[in-house]
């Protein structure tokens, strides 16, 4: 599988190639919450209403909503951003000022990503009792004790 066709439609049949989905739409729905928040500000200031800013305020909030929901690894957060994103995505290029096709695509093909992420990662089965983290792995290497004594 090339770099090109690995990033357009990643590997989601492991625990770690159904994380790094997920993280790509975290990162993403991040980044439209902040570009979101700061255009709803510039918008607010030029035109000096405050409608301006509640309407971008409200979908940023929503783009929050997802990304925390996917670094959760929601189902529903993530298909709630995707939808949000193209339901703004139309109105932007419907009404208001069209945006450049090529990154509605990218943007939406990360959410996808996230999507197929959150919904693989919900079918794996949990991890066993007892698994030791990663933690766990570096204090067995550096010989540091598993439970530190309280000194008096």
């Amino acid at each position: 599988m090339s770099l090109i066709t690995a990033w357009f439609w990643p590997d989601v049949s492991s625990r770690k190639t159904a994380l790094f989905a997920i993280n790509e739409g975290f990162g993403v729905a991040v980044v439209l919450t902040l570009y979101q928040f700061a255009a709803s500000a510039v918008l607010a200031s030029r035109e000096g209403t405050i409608e301006v800013a509640v309407d971008g305020s409200v979908i940023a909030l929503c783009y929050a909503f997802a990304a925390v929901g996917l670094r959760k690894k929601s189902r529903f957060a993530a298909v709630f951003g995707l939808a949000i994103f193209v339901l703004t995505s139309i109105y932007s290029w419907t009404s208001v000022v069209p945006l450049s096709l090529p990154i509605i695509v990218l943007v939406a093909l990360a959410l996808l990503h996230g999507i197929r992420g959150a919904f693989a990662f919900s079918r794996f089965a949990p991890l066993p009792s007892g698994t030791p983290r990663i933690q766990d792995s570096f204090r067995a290497v550096s010989g540091e004790p598993e439970h530190k004594a309280v000194q008096e």
